[in-house]
């Protein structure tokens, strides 16, 4: 998939952090607690957007996907969390000290096999980004001003063949 021109700041894979923590209680040193949204990136200069947090679940899951969007869709209500995103954005040097995070964009991305339903409502975010049987992606984007910068919203993956060897089973691996 093209970048679209959109600046990747941190990644936060699955059981490790990304180099983007975010502090939102400065004031207890090194005993406070760090946030890691799973991508924070900036998009185009010429955006409106200010900044893009997106939380990533494996496969669908509707409450791991609301509880994982509860904890983003704070960045965009608490003033004491985007402070904090403002300062990790630019400890990592790609926003001026000026800079203000009035337009912060969520988004969530999940797996997901072909034919699955759900009754899951996706009210408060901004774009979804799906994949279904590892083939295929689409993004489904609720926000003009993120539609305007995403030219291409669906394709094919291009994902390696990933084998998952059970312990007692069969000796053929499955293929997923």
């Amino acid at each position: 998939m093209q970048n679209n021109g959109f600046q990747i700041v941190s990644v936060s894979y699955p059981g490790s952090q990304g180099g983007g923590a975010i502090l939102p209680n400065p004031e207890l040193g090194k005993a406070q607690p760090r946030e890691y949204p799973d991508i924070i990136a900036l998009p185009p200069a010429n955006s409106t957007i200010d900044v893009v947090l997106n939380e990533s679940k494996g496969m669908f899951s509707k409450s791991g996907l609301e509880k994982d969007l509860e904890k983003i869709l704070r960045y965009k209500a608490e003033s004491k969390l985007k402070a904090a995103l403002k300062e990790t954005l630019f400890v990592a040097q790609v926003i001026d000290k000026n800079k203000q995070l009035k337009n912060i964009v969520i988004g969530v991305a999940f797996g997901m096999k072909n034919g699955t339903t759900t009754d899951w409502q996706p009210d408060n975010v901004d774009f979804i980004f799906r994949i279904v049987n590892r083939n295929q992606w689409a993004i489904g984007i609720f926000k003009q001003e993120m539609r305007d910068l995403i030219k291409k919203i669906e394709g094919k993956t291009t994902f390696p063949t990933v084998y998952k060897l059970a312990k007692g089973a069969d000796t053929n691996p499955k293929l997923f």
